[in-house]
């Protein structure tokens, strides 16, 4: 069993009867329904593929589960990018401007986090002052 996954579950058996643990029980099979998804898609967006693992070991959901999502996951990252990447490899505007390409996939993706650091910064500057 990955770390991650046996620290989720380490963390949710020690972690005292919060909102967290109360909504889980409730939840029940609910969450593992949810799971499955989030497990496959996680591959796509990396800061949820960081969580990922842990929050299945704390939701207890089974081992096998996981590692056959994650795996689904994996495939479809890896082939789906190389696939995309032939096919827009045959576009002659994409084939003459990949830089500029490239560079505003970087400047989109950095965006959001300039933005909520920002707004953080403006928020404690508030406070603060006020």
């Amino acid at each position: 069993m990955p770390l991650t996954t046996s620290a989720g579950e380490w963390l949710e058996s020690r972690v005292p009867d919060t909102t967290l643990v109360r909504d889980h029980a409730e939840l029940g099979d609910t969450a593992i329904f949810y799971a499955v998804p989030i497990a496959v898609l996680a591959r796509f967006v990396p800061i949820v593929r960081t969580f990922t693992p842990v929050v299945a070991g704390a939701s207890h959901m089974p081992y096998r589960t996981f590692v056959l999502f994650n795996l689904v996951g994996g495939v479809l990252w890896g082939c789906g990018v190389t696939i995309l990447g032939y096919f827009l490899g045959q576009i002659a505007f994409v084939r003459s401007n990949i830089e500029l390409i490239l560079i505003g996939i970087v400047v989109v993706s950095v965006v959001p986090v300039a933005i909520a650091a920002l707004r953080g910064r403006l928020r404690r500057g508030a406070r603060r002052r006020g």
